[in-house]
């Protein structure tokens, strides 16, 4: 359980920071994602407790030892810790100013010696 919920929250938790240089966010956010960075790092670890449960009985036949998927555990639980720790301690990300567009619309109107009147818009953006 607590693996599943470590994966799938550190892929949610990647999409949002990636998001956030786009974007910016408020503090509140900010600590939140802060928080969750750091209940990952506790339910990796929590992961170990499997270590001392009864399926891991020597005397049973089931010993179970440290190898290298329980090396990258550990790293992550470190990785985690300082993802959290970092989020903590820098403040929130702010997002680009807005670019504001100055349009200007001209509208010409021409009446031809018949009576029929033409009617041309034109559009003009200027980036300010």
């Amino acid at each position: 359980v607590f693996s599943m919920w470590t994966t799938l929250m550190g892929v949610v938790l990647l999409i949002y920071l990636s998001f956030s240089t786009c974007c910016g966010m408020t503090r509140g956010c900010w600590a939140f994602v802060g928080f969750f960075l750091l209940v990952n790092c506790l339910f990796e670890g929590l992961v170990f407790l499997m270590m001392s449960a009864t399926i891991c009985d020597p005397s049973l036949g089931t010993p179970c030892f440290l190898d290298t998927g329980a090396s990258f555990g550990i790293s992550a639980i470190v990785f985690w810790f300082l993802a959290g720790i970092s989020v903590a301690s820098v403040p929130a990300p702010v997002g680009p100013e807005p670019v504001v567009v100055e349009q200007t619309i001209t509208t010409t109107e021409t009446i031809a010696p018949d009576g029929t009147k033409t009617t041309t818009i034109e559009t003009t953006q200027h980036v300010v």
